[in-house]
């Protein structure tokens, strides 16, 4: 299960993404989260609160 605040690629699709553009995005949103600006305002509470309780829910 993916339990990550951040990716939504549903509405910035377009066909000038290539699948290398698309994977290189997603790898950098989940090597360097950014809580101030979620997608799920919980998960991000979640993660300031308590980080490694968060790194273990999404594992």
């Amino acid at each position: 299960m993916l339990y990550y605040s951040e990716i939504s690629l549903v509405s910035s699709w377009s066909p000038a993404l290539q699948i290398r553009t698309v994977l290189l995005s997603i790898q950098a949103l989940l090597s360097a989260p950014n809580p101030d600006d979620p997608l799920a305002n919980d998960v991000a509470e979640q993660w300031k609160k308590n980080e490694s309780h968060a790194i273990e829910t999404g594992e």
